[in-house]
C-alpha cells in the first residue's frame, strides 16, 4: 500500500497475528539453501533437536537466485 513516497507491507497470519512495516526502500531475495527440503519438517514429533537440526538457520550457507530492490516512489507520480 502506498503512503506518500513510502510503501507499507502488511502480512497477516493465523490467530489474528499481523505485521506491518513502513519503508522508504526495500530489498527482496530468493535464496537457494543447500539441504533445505521443499516440505517442512513434521512439527508434531516431540524430538525438537532433530527438527531444529533439519532446518536452515540465519547462519546457513546460501546463494542468491533472484533479487529485487525498491527505492521509494517518485514524488511526481
Amino acid at each position: 500500500m502506498k503512503h506518500g513516497n513510502n510503501v507499507e507491507f502488511f502480512i497477516s497470519a493465523m490467530w489474528d497475528l499481523s505485521l506491518s512495516v513502513l519503508s522508504e526502500d526495500a530489498e527482496f531475495a530468493v535464496l537457494d539453501v543447500p539441504g533445505m527440503t521443499i516440505t517442512p519438517p513434521d512439527y508434531t514429533k516431540s524430538d525438537i533437536p532433530a527438527i531444529e537440526a533439519s532446518m536452515p538457520s540465519w547462519g546457513s550457507p546460501c546463494q542468491v537466485i533472484e533479487k529485487a530492490s525498491w527505492r521509494g516512489f517518485d514524488a511526481q507520480q
